[in-house]
């Protein structure tokens, strides 16, 4: 994901927009365009794009880790959870996946 200063975002989320429009399967588009609206205060626009990127890939750390952030942020907790445990299993030696234990599995 990238770094942005707050007043760079309206900028960016268009170019992140446009790079959507032109490539639905731009994963560096995707996850740039959901941390823009992130940051922006629109979390459902982020959560829904970033289920759109899970789709295409499942399996991906940072959409994964993002998804996490976000359905907490709309209290989804469940969402959160499911995923929680998918990144635990599929990342068993990354220390970011590993410090979520305590808080997703009983």
């Amino acid at each position: 994901m990238i770094k942005l200063e707050k007043k760079d975002l309206p900028e960016a989320t268009k170019y992140f927009e446009k790079a959507y429009e032109i490539d639905k399967y731009f994963k560096e588009a995707i996850g740039n365009l959901a941390f823009c609206y992130f940051q922006r205060g629109e979390k459902l626009k982020a959560y829904n794009l970033l289920q759109e990127g899970l789709k295409i890939d499942p399996n991906d750390f940072k959409f994964l880790k993002a998804f996490i952030t976000v359905a907490i942020e709309l209290n989804k907790i469940k969402e959160a959870e499911e995923m929680a445990k998918r990144l635990i299993e599929l990342y068993p030696s990354s220390p970011e996946a590993q410090s979520l234990k305590p808080y997703f599995q009983k």
